[in-house]
């Protein structure tokens, strides 16, 4: 005889749990090379554990302060949630505001700019989830609300079955979590597709998920410094000391010859100088290779 508990029926499948875990793990590769281009620093993410439980268990297992963000899957029906602990949120803001990511371990209520901040940096992480699912199905996640009270939130009723994806994260130091709270009838439309069978059938064998995507898209928005040398000359400490505006130094190439262009400090091209409009420009010649 097999024992039943009616309070937490399995509605997910073991084959379904894996499949969340193999899309997470992916989700988890694309989140840790955002971030730490974002962040400028090595941030990890991975996959702990994918189970299933009533949501008013998860909830319960928290420890406040806590970070609460309600999202939507368009085209799916419902919400679903992203919690982020104050381990993972504290080295995480330190680095956005200028910090090495280090936190002195006490435990605060966010403010409101705090807030403000990671709102708009969770709307960028929606973005990533929403390409993770993207061999699944094409969905768009996007933020609801940011609340900080476990007891308030209402996305989720508290006897729904709900799939639970915990994230160890690496921020600077120190470790945190992140969990993704997937109601099941929110993936009811798709829940066939979570089987390893189906990425077999469709020729998928596993998620190709668009890593490169994400990271040629974070990687453009990086600023860089170009710095055009004309020329360069040799003076005394002497001389160099009575150089005054308007004199004239005569440098080691003439008006023909192309100038040096490097990126950061990082010799990459040949250039021409010139205008465009009413400004000073220099036209690429050459590609140096480095």
């Amino acid at each position: 005889m097999k024992s039943f508990d009616f309070s937490r029926p399995n509605k997910f499948s073991k084959e379904q749990l894996a499949g969340l875990e193999t899309l997470h793990g992916n989700f988890a590769k694309m989140l840790s090379s955002f971030l730490s281009v974002y962040l400028r620093s090595g941030i990890k993410v991975r996959v702990r554990s994918v189970e299933q439980v009533a949501y008013e268990e998860f909830v319960s297992s928290l420890s406040g302060p806590t970070l609460i963000t309600v999202f939507s899957l368009e085209p799916l029906k419902r919400k679903a949630v992203l919690e982020t602990n104050m381990e993972y949120v504290y080295p995480t803001l330190d680095l956005m505001f200028g910090g090495t990511g280090k936190v002195n371990g006490e435990v605060r209520a966010l403010s409101e700019i705090e807030l403000a901040v990671m709102k708009k940096m969770h709307t960028k992480v929606l973005e990533i989830y929403s390409m993770a699912w993207s061999e699944i199905i094409e969905i768009k996640a996007e933020l609801e609300s940011v609340e900080t009270n476990t007891r308030i939130s209402q996305a989720i009723t508290p006897k729904e079955t709900v799939a639970v994806i915990t994230f160890d994260t690496v921020v600077g130091t120190t470790c945190g979590l992140i969990n993704i709270c997937l109601p099941h009838i929110v993936l009811g439309p798709v829940i066939d597709r979570l089987s390893p069978r189906y990425w077999l059938t469709e020729g998928l064998g596993s998620p190709n998920l668009p890593e490169k995507n994400i990271i040629e898209k974070t990687l453009s928005k990086v600023m860089v410094d170009l710095t055009v040398v004309v020329g360069k000359t040799d003076l005394p400490v002497g001389e160099f000391l009575q150089v005054q505006e308007g004199d004239v130094l005569q440098l080691d190439k003439s008006v023909l010859d192309s100038m040096d262009l490097y990126v950061d400090s990082l010799l990459k091209f040949k250039a021409r100088p010139g205008t465009l409009g009413n400004k000073r420009a220099v036209q690429i010649l050459k590609d140096e290779g480095n």
